[in-house]
């Protein structure tokens, strides 16, 4: 399996806590090797296998704790 790295611009986050909730969701996430989500920035970063997971279903994780997301960057 290949891992590869996803970026996504997220908005809706009001505070550092957000984006913990958001971080534990994405690492709950089957295929996610590890996710780093900045409220400062308004960014989040994926580590993931490709094969065990998508880009959509990252984000579908994000947009269910009741955020946006967009993908900014794919490696």
């Amino acid at each position: 399996m290949t891992n590869r790295k996803a970026v996504f611009s997220v908005s809706g986050m009001d505070c550092a806590s957000c984006s913990v909730g958001i971080e534990k969701s994405l690492k709950q996430t089957e295929g996610v090797k590890g996710a780093n989500v900045s409220f400062t920035s308004g960014k989040a970063e994926v580590e993931f296998e490709e094969g065990k997971t998508t880009v959509t279903k990252l984000k579908d994780a994000i947009v269910k704790q009741g955020y946006e997301a967009k993908v900014s960057d794919i490696e």
